[in-house]
């Protein structure tokens, strides 16, 4: 055969691609033979034979080797029972080691690990406690500078490394010798680790894994500890300064070390600790006053022993400390640590005098300006790590204004941060982040309108007010839409300044806004019925909603503007559609999905009104979908767009809009390109559009073609 062609053809075969572990009758016969023969030095030739036979096999799936996962568990637990017999029986001297035969039962074990991954072959291990002192002994045996037994070794220390991740105690093994088996677990691994082999990486994982262990045990402790002291810190009562000294050394030494702060709950009780630890070293809080008066000092003895007088009090250098470690605690990437953070810092300040409390608030809104944005709405382009800090500094100013110590001066710069917060909103990957932001931000209103006085809100009345019903009709998440509801019905109770409250409250309640479709298609057109907040709702949809990432929002967004515009049908359905109209010509899809689906319901308004003067408005809308540039149609996943468009055509067909299309007509290869669309939903909506064709004009001529 020439030469180059049998290099073709051997490439031809290195190309193989399987579907399925076919040969996996053929492997288990020469496995079930090799482990039949064991080691016996007078069928050396016949095993060794087998041995390349399965090397061959498995060699072949190679590049494929997910394929063998239906049958790895048949494949890889004979061999590793008779390993592990075989290492019982050396270990109880009922066998004896012979370092010049081969060891095809290693050799098996190890090309089936090296097929496969040591990572998914080791999860077919056994992993009993009794392991752990066969493993061990069995290792012992093995020659460490024997060459031959390097594939032995390798098996063991992967061994090793998964019976030591269980959850037993290792001290049950010590024999009287406390830490004995930790020592030679990690005596094993370290002679291992300077070999040049596998057996590296098998020592490797051994000792990950066994420190691990042995740091999981000390965050443990740690965790326990710190509670312990939260707790004790708690009251306050009877600590002294000498008392605490060794807390503060001892958060100095877990915030040093990395095993500790990785940990959630080590620096979900540290934050506790720091703030408590802090409280214990300022005088008590201030009496309860007048709503947002708190930061206002007061010499009327009346109010009792806790009340600061007009003089300030030297405040400890170490609360500068504490106050930055919290500061810090605020933007942790968990939760749990940003709210211990927050009602840590906010309880430090109520303790402080009025200046330092107000620095306090100041540098806590100038968190948001480290990731500011303009508040706009939509999917910001913010990093996602901005959601903590935006987070943190919102939850410290709920628990900071619940306890009423924000000044008048202080408040316009917070409210203009809120409303921003109410859109946040970053786009990250499939999904979006920042709903637990807004949800904070609702908090931080809640918390006003229980502590600040009605004239130092009066000027953001109505604009927040505006806000919290849209948020609370129209928000993505139904824990936000609830917490909009809240602080709104808050507000209405406690300050009567909310236009309409007592209706809004009946008509977009707790239970109201839970069930989205509910809350755009029901409560959101009741709300609308106020001119005060009719404007402002619109001005959301057509800014956010329908522009949204989630297609599951747009389409009730669209029929809640519907219903909006039916209020006042020709004076806001044409200026509605002409602002969506621009969208269809975006390079934004989910932009152009939301213009049509908005067409689409206006043009059906306009269809069901016994008002003459729609038609004209319904062939606008027509125009407007006709003339969307033919391209937004032939873009990847277009079946959103399709179907949206062949729905707008249902509700705009008139013999005018045939009368216009004339000799142009794209809104035909509109049609027929959803009728051949293979996505479920867009021929049924393409039929539609023929079926409003069908009552204009003899369709079977197009159907036919």
């Amino acid at each position: 055969m020439d030469p180059a062609l049998k290099a073709s053809d051997d490439r031809e075969e290195d190309r193989v691609q399987f579907s399925y572990f076919t040969r996996f009758e053929e492997y288990q016969k020469h496995s079930t033979r090799l482990l039949d023969i064991g080691e016996d030095p007078e069928q050396h030739d016949e095993a060794y034979d087998l041995y390349r036979r399965i090397a061959m096999i498995l060699d072949s799936y190679q590049e494929q080797s997910y394929l063998l996962d239906p049958f790895l568990e048949r494949m890889l637990m004979p061999p590793l029972q008779k390993f592990k017999e075989r290492a019982r029986r050396m270990v109880e001297g009922k066998a004896s080691y012979d370092g010049k035969a081969w060891q095809g039962l290693p050799s098996l074990i190890y090309h089936l690990i090296k097929t496969r991954g040591a990572k998914t072959a080791v999860r077919f291990f056994p992993h009993t406690t009794e392991d752990l002192e066969v493993a061990l002994a069995y290792l012992s045996t093995q020659d460490a500078t024997a060459s031959m037994n390097w594939e032995t070794r390798y098996i063991v220390l992967l061994w090793l490394s998964l019976v030591a991740m269980l959850p037993f105690d290792l001290a049950q093994f010590d024999r009287g010798n406390p830490g004995s088996t930790f020592e030679r677990l990690e005596a094993a691994g370290k002679t291992n680790l300077e070999k040049a082999g596998l057996e590296r990486e098998g020592a490797a994982l051994l000792l990950t894994r066994l420190y691990s262990r042995d740091q999981t045990t000390r965050s443990e402790q740690a965790i326990g500890t710190l509670h312990m002291l939260s707790e004790t810190t708690k009251s306050g009562s009877g600590l002294k300064e000498a008392d605490l000294a060794p807390m503060h050394n001892l958060l100095e030494a877990v915030r040093s070390n990395p095993v500790f702060t990785s940990n959630t709950l080590v620096r979900k009780w540290a934050t506790k600790l720091e703030g408590r630890l802090g409280l214990c070293e300022l005088p008590p809080p201030r009496a309860r006053q007048a709503k947002g008066k708190h930061l206002q000092p007061t010499t009327d003895p009346s109010q009792g022993h806790g009340v600061h007088s007009a003089v300030d009090f030297d405040v400890p250098d170490t609360i500068e400390n504490t106050i930055e470690s919290l500061l810090t605690s605020l933007q942790d990437r968990d939760t749990v640590v940003r709210w211990s953070a927050a009602k840590g810092l906010a309880r430090v300040a109520e303790r402080l005098p009025e200046e330092y409390a107000s620095q306090v608030l100041e540098t806590v809104i100038g968190l948001f300006s480290i990731h500011a944005f303009d508040g706009a709405g939509g999917v910001q382009d913010l990093p996602p790590a901005s959601e903590a800090t935006w987070h943190g500094a919102t939850l410290a100013c709920a628990e900071i204004a619940r306890r009423g110590l924000i000044g008048d001066e202080q408040l316009p710069e917070l409210i203009d941060w809120l409303k921003r917060g109410l859109y946040f909103d970053i786009r990250k990957g499939a999904h979006s982040i920042g709903s637990n932001v807004r949800d904070a931000v609702c908090y931080v209103l809640w918390a006003m309108a229980r502590a600040q006085t009605k004239e130092s809100f009066r000027p953001f009345y109505l604009e927040m007010a505006r806000r919290l019903v849209t948020v609370s009709v129209f928000d993505r998440e139904v824990h936000v839409r609830r917490a909009a509801s809240a602080a709104f019905q808050e507000h209405v109770g406690r300050m009567s300044l909310f236009p309409h409250g007592i209706d809004i409250i009946r008509q977009a309640d707790f239970f109201a806004v839970s069930a989205r479709r509910s809350a755009f298609t029901l409560a959101a057109p009741q709300v609308a019925e106020h001119d005060e907040y009719r404007d402002f709702l619109v001005n959301h949809l057509l800014t956010v909603s329908l522009k949204h990432w989630d297609p599951a929002l747009r389409q009730p967004a669209a029929v809640a503007l519907r219903k909006i515009c039916e209020e006042d049908l020709l004076t806001l359905g044409p200026a509605c559609a002409a602002t969506v109209a621009v969208f269809l010509k975006s390079i934004d899809s989910n932009e152009v999905h939301g213009g049509l689906l908005a067409l689409a319901e206006i043009a059906d308004a306009y269809k069901q009104s016994k008002e003459p003067s729609t038609e004209a408005h319904r062939l606008q809308i027509f125009e407007y979908i006709v003339n969307t540039p033919p391209s937004v149609f032939s873009r990847y996943k277009n079946d959103l767009i399709l179907e949206a468009a062949c729905i707008g055509l249902a509700n705009t067909l008139s013999k005018d809009a045939l009368a216009l299309a004339n000799t142009k007509t794209p809104w035909k290869d509109i049609v027929m390109a959803g009728i051949k669309h293979r996505v479920e939903g867009v021929p049924e909506a393409a039929a539609l559009a023929m079926r409003a064709a069908s009552e204009l004009f003899n369709c079977s001529a197009e159907l036919e073609r």
